[in-house]
């Protein structure tokens, strides 16, 4: 359904969600910050930390060959070897 609203109406998923959501029985509000700026302040740390962990993952596959010779060669795409 959402991504039928999406293309007709030239909407991204966030919008149609609030577009569509009370007329669904999805209630947004829950997931409203009652402070401004808190949400995006979490996602992004959230996402600074994601990457972090990335970066220490790919760190240690580097280090260890036979862990990095145990992950599938189908699975690692050539720009995430480098």
């Amino acid at each position: 359904m959402f991504s039928f609203v999406m293309e007709m109406e030239g909407l991204d998923f966030r919008a149609t969600l609030e577009a569509s959501g009370p007329q669904s029985g999805v209630d947004l509000d829950q997931f409203k910050s009652s402070k401004p700026g808190v949400s995006s302040e979490l996602k992004n740390r959230a996402l600074e930390v994601l990457e972090l962990a990335a970066s220490l993952y790919q760190a240690q596959l580097k280090a260890n060959q036979a862990a990095m010779n145990t992950w599938p060669k189908t699975a690692v795409l050539p720009k995430t070897q480098s």
